[in-house]
């Protein structure tokens, strides 16, 4: 099929395929949607799903590094179910897509570019939406001075101004010896304007190479944001005010090459966020991942060292996201360890575990949580080896109370199973009444997870088609 439909699909998976959409059953997640770009199998660059003008698109660098790149922009139409490419962006080879959101305040979408390497344009770039129902295609800003370097770019609001800092990479190709790798901080002080904030420099770590993870994680008020370097380090620092950060702790960890620093939102219920620091050793091909929590101000703990083998090559650059995608209000770590996208979850306090994978094949590339067609379940977006592919939950092991049965739709089936009661009701997964036994069987169920609530107990089912 041409370029921007959907994927040719191996008669070896089970294929469920309409002119509309197609679903492939991996494990507990269907393949639902293929989109035949994506991002470099290096890594270079992030997927971004973000809503448009009351729609939802999806836009990244595509391209080989060392050739044209193009960003592109496709929209999800729900008329169709599948994703339609809308624009693009030709540039030169280095346009690398890192972040996105409004960041100026003025309504309207921007992201971050980072024109690494490039002689004339140096530093990163900003690109924003024309109007609310537009992509964003035009460049409004550019940084003129700073040695653009390809390393994520990140945004958020730490100081609670309500403008999002953007902090990036910077190179210093004058040091001795090689290149040193900084961070400068940019926020918005007018439309379409921004200045520097601040430019750390690094005496005691040699390059930074990860993501940040962004939150208040000690439980004090004030936002930490976590990174790592190519030596094992990690850093916190803290927000002490508009613009002033102070770092409160750097520490070696048993690793190297940390590419990927995310924050998740406390999987184990203990009261403490938790975030994740992946990194990996050569020659070994082994991926090392380290689950932290505070254990007091400014204190920090490893709760559980996760080691996996890597892909052997040198795709290694990997970056993950955190979100809730079985609709349990609890959100997972989605960890992207080459050649499996790993869901982790917590059994009790600090007890961390791998729920469910999907198998990805030896590429870097990222991974977006999003709930692109409105049914209540977030999909995992996987963007990679020039390919981008969406999957969502199916409803494996959705039970809460031990002998209750999956369940799908009709509803007289699910009657008929747990012998409910003549009268009970239907939540969804907002806790709002949706339905009564009456009118269930008089409107029927969207496609979605539902909460089943009689005097005696409450349980799940799911609605499969």
């Amino acid at each position: 099929m041409g370029r921007g439909g959907l994927y040719s699909l191996p008669c070896s998976f089970l294929l469920i395929m309409n002119i509309f959409t197609i679903l492939v059953l991996i494990g507990g997640f269907n393949l639902k949607w293929v989109i035949d770009r994506g991002v470099d199998a290096y890594g270079r660059g992030r997927v971004m799903v973000e809503g448009v003008g009351g729609g939802v698109i999806i836009f990244f660098t595509e391209g080989n590094y060392y050739d044209t790149t193009e960003v592109v922009f496709y929209r999800y139409d729900s008329l169709v179910s599948r994703f339609i490419l809308e624009d693009s962006i030709i540039g030169s080879r280095d346009i690398l897509v890192w972040a996105s959101g409004d960041f100026d305040r003025d309504g309207y979408l921007d992201f971050v570019a980072q024109k690494a390497f490039d002689i004339v344009e140096r530093g990163i770039s900003i690109y924003e939406s024309p109007d609310s129902f537009s992509y964003p295609k035009d460049e409004v800003w550019r940084d003129t001075v700073d040695f653009g370097v390809v390393i994520p770019s990140n945004v958020h609001d730490v100081d609670g101004d309500s403008f999002l800092e953007i902090f990036y990479p910077v190179g210093e190709p004058d040091t001795i010896p090689g290149y040193w790798i900084i961070w400068a901080v940019t926020e918005s002080d007018s439309d379409n304007s921004y200045r520097r904030r601040l430019f750390e420099f690094h005496d005691n770590m040699m390059s930074i190479a990860s993501t940040f993870a962004f939150s208040d994680f000690d439980g004090d008020g004030l936002v930490e944001f976590v990174y790592g370097d190519i030596d094992g380090y990690y850093s916190v620092f803290e927000c002490v005010g508009d613009d002033l950060y102070e770092r409160v702790r750097v520490s070696q960890l048993p690793t190297a090459n940390i590419f990927d620093c995310f924050a998740v939102g406390d999987m184990d219920l203990d009261g403490r966020l938790e975030f994740i620091v992946k990194g990996f050793i050569y020659p070994w091909n082994q991926y090392n991942v380290f689950i932290f929590e505070a254990i007091g101000d400014n204190q920090y703990q490893i709760k559980k060292q996760l080691d996996y083998q890597g892909p052997g090559n040198d795709n290694i650059m990997s970056y993950s996201c955190s979100g809730d995608v079985d609709s349990d209000s609890i959100e997972e770590a989605i960890l992207l360890t080459q050649p499996w996208i790993r869901i982790l979850k917590a059994n009790g306090n600090d007890n961390f575990y791998v729920w469910d994978s999907i198998y990805i094949g030896s590429y870097g590339g990222s991974v977006a949580v999003y709930d692109i067609d409105g049914n209540g379940i977030n999909e995992i977006i996987w963007s990679g080896n020039n390919i981008t592919k969406i999957y969502e939950w199916d409803g494996t092991d959705i039970k809460e109370n031990p002998g209750i049965p999956d369940f799908e739709y009709p509803i007289s089936n699910i009657v008929g199973a747990v012998s409910l009661p003549r009268n009970y009701e239907i939540y969804s997964i907002t806790g709002r009444l949706i339905a009564t036994r009456k009118s269930l069987l008089q409107r029927g169920l969207k496609k979605g997870i539902y909460f089943i609530k009689t005097k005696k107990k409450t349980f799940k089912i799911i609605k499969m088609r």
